[in-house]
Formats: structure tokens, C-alpha cells, sequence
């Protein structure tokens, strides 16, 4: 007897049902934007599209969008040791 895997077009439906898939962008919540970066860096946003299009800080392609993990960004500033207006990051 064979057994049959189920592809996400053959699958239930009831495994795509719940609170976690309501919104299509759940997933980009847990990343910060652009201005969102810069304004807790107190950085402008001009030097956040800077410092990624060199490397200095990792960064989440999604099409046009642009997303960051917090965590990386400040483990990557911290390596180069960049300080903000605030301090060192």
C-alpha cells in the first residue's frame, strides 16, 4: 500500500485556518521598516538604505520591501562599533 502525501493543493483546507494566516503579512510584523529603524537608531532613514546597500546591516528582501531584524541589526553595529546619537549601538 502506498501512502499519499498531501501537497498544499490536495492538503485540507483546515490547515491553512486559524489566527496566524488572517493576515498575509503576520510574518513582516516581527520586522522593523526603514523609518522605524532610523528613528530608533536616530539615524535618517538615508543612512539605513546606506548602510545596506554596503553590508553593514543584514537585511529582508521581500519584492520591494525591505525589513530588518532587530537582533541582527544590533549585533552587526555593534561589530563595526557605530554610534548613534544615542550611544553605542
Amino acid at each position: 500500500m502506498k501512502k499519499i502525501l498531501h501537497s498544499a493543493a490536495t492538503a485540507p483546507a483546515s490547515h491553512l485556518e486559524g489566527p496566524q494566516y488572517s493576515n498575509p503579512n503576520h510574518l513582516l510584523a516581527f520586522y522593523e521598516t526603514i523609518p522605524g529603524l532610523a528613528k530608533r537608531l536616530g539615524v535618517s532613514p538615508r543612512t539605513v538604505q546606506n548602510w545596506t546597500a554596503i553590508g553593514r546591516i543584514p537585511s529582508l528582501r521581500i519584492g520591494r520591501l525591505t525589513r530588518f531584524d532587530a537582533a541582527k541589526v544590533d549585533a552587526a553595529l555593534a561589530e563595526f562599533g557605530v554610534r548613534s546619537k544615542r550611544g553605542v549601538l
